[in-house]
């Protein structure tokens, strides 16, 4: 059976979507089993997500954006 979502894989591409915008991202680092992702936007900001077990989508600390991997 297929995974339902891509797995994280250091290089892959990804979207930030925050509230009112959204910003293409490179995956940079896969830590905990791919439960934690480092990416790097394409404005140059690095941020750190986390998979969140309830939903299985990764978010930013807090109420921060949300991460969608492309496959």
């Amino acid at each position: 059976m297929k995974p339902s979502r891509p797995l994280p894989r250091v290089g892959m591409r990804a979207t930030v979507r925050y509230l009112a915008t959204t910003v293409g991202a490179v995956v940079e680092g896969v830590e905990d089993d791919g439960r934690r992702l480092t990416v790097l936007t394409d404005d140059g900001q690095r941020l750190e997500f986390t998979l969140r077990l309830a939903t299985g989508q990764y978010h930013a600390a807090g109420d921060g954006p949300r991460l969608i991997l492309e496959p």
